[in-house]
């Protein structure tokens, strides 16, 4: 019940700020109302049809270099982070990765590189290691 909740508020509260900072867009300008594969990219164009000005269109050609970019540089970042958390104590490549993927994410998501604090947190809940250290 209690982990319910916390999605169920972090969902509102993202719904909720998703809002705040959407309220002022044209949304009916913005709606993608037809999808087309042209010369090797993805087409969005709005409510003028295939025929009005596109609003975005990707190369889906340039997203596997992207990715595989992505996934290097977290593991380097994981391998990079290995050395440092060895004073603290052992821990495998699996518990380094998982906890590196997270805060990785968190540094995306949240502004202010408010992600960092993530690492920590989640190291300290195997148990091994206080948030302080």
């Amino acid at each position: 019940m209690k982990l319910a909740f916390k999605w169920l508020a972090s969902l509102v509260l993202a719904a909720l700020f998703i809002w705040l900072s959407s309220r002022q867009w044209p949304m009916e300008q913005l709606v993608c109302r037809d999808l087309v594969w042209t010369d090797g990219a993805l087409v969005c164009h709005a409510a003028g049809g295939i025929w009005g000005p596109p609003l975005w269109s990707v190369r889906l050609f340039w997203l596997l270099p992207a990715f595989g970019v992505l996934v290097v540089v977290h593991f380097l970042r994981v391998w990079r982070w290995a050395p440092l958390m060895a004073p603290l104590g052992k821990f495998d490549f699996w518990t380094l990765n998982c906890v590196g993927a997270v805060s990785f994410l968190a540094l995306f998501v949240f502004p202010l590189r408010l992600g960092e604090f993530a690492r920590p947190y989640l190291i300290a809940r195997t148990g091994k290691v206080r948030k302080s250290a």
